[in-house]
């Protein structure tokens, strides 16, 4: 399971890539379409199921990418940073969905609550080496101890001059379910030297 999203279909729908990666299987014909739906389901993904890979949001095609690598039913899944573009409630999703795995996985990330939730044990890399090896709540509990110790550096000094407005910011996409506003009238200013924020749910559109 890769970070990014390379191996979607995106002019296709979000069925139709879990339906092909059955297909490169051999998945049973007659059961292929209740697997599919299953594997959907277990993604959160049913309500995008005929909407097109292109016109998801980022975190959605990483959960589209999970399902088509569960229908393969691989004897090994690499996970790399499996939650790292969802926001923590469709992340625990994901969780449950990987913790259901019946085979082996190796998970890569850089945040210790993923390790410490997905894994058993951990392997601590730094600066290329092996630092430590053993029970994942154990390797975490050293590590953020390790982390906790780094001071932060003196913050920078804000500045207030506005240096991006935006006024009533639109952005619609057509398809066969109809009009989906992936943003409608949003107006904000960003600051020099400030750390914008735009905060929402994977997926955060308004449908009509």
């Amino acid at each position: 399971m890769l970070q990014r999203t390379f191996g979607l279909y995106r002019d296709a729908t979000v069925l139709f890539n879990v339906l092909q990666a059955l297909d490169s299987i051999g998945y049973p014909q007659e059961s292929v379409l209740m697997r599919a739906y299953e594997l959907l389901k277990s993604v959160k993904m049913l309500h995008r199921i005929s909407f097109i890979a292109e016109n998801l949001s980022g975190g959605e095609k990483q959960r589209v990418v999970l399902a088509r690598q569960l229908a393969r039913d691989p004897i090994l899944l690499p996970a790399n940073e499996p939650t790292g573009t969802l926001d923590a409630k469709t992340a625990m999703v994901v969780h449950e969905t990987l913790k259901n795995f019946k085979n082996t996985m190796i998970v890569t990330s850089h945040f210790p609550e993923v390790i410490r939730e997905l894994t058993e044990n951990a392997l601590w890399i730094e600066r290329g080496e092996v630092f430590a090896y053993g029970d994942s709540h154990s390797v975490i509990e050293d590590f953020e101890r390790e982390v906790g110790k780094i001071e932060r550096k003196g913050a920078r000094k804000q500045e207030r001059k506005p240096k991006i407005r935006a006024k009533n910011c639109k952005k619609y996409y057509y398809t066969s379910k109809g009009v989906v506003k992936a943003v409608d009238g949003v107006s904000f200013t960003v600051h020099e030297g400030e750390i914008f924020c735009i905060l929402g749910r994977s997926g955060g559109v308004k449908r009509v």
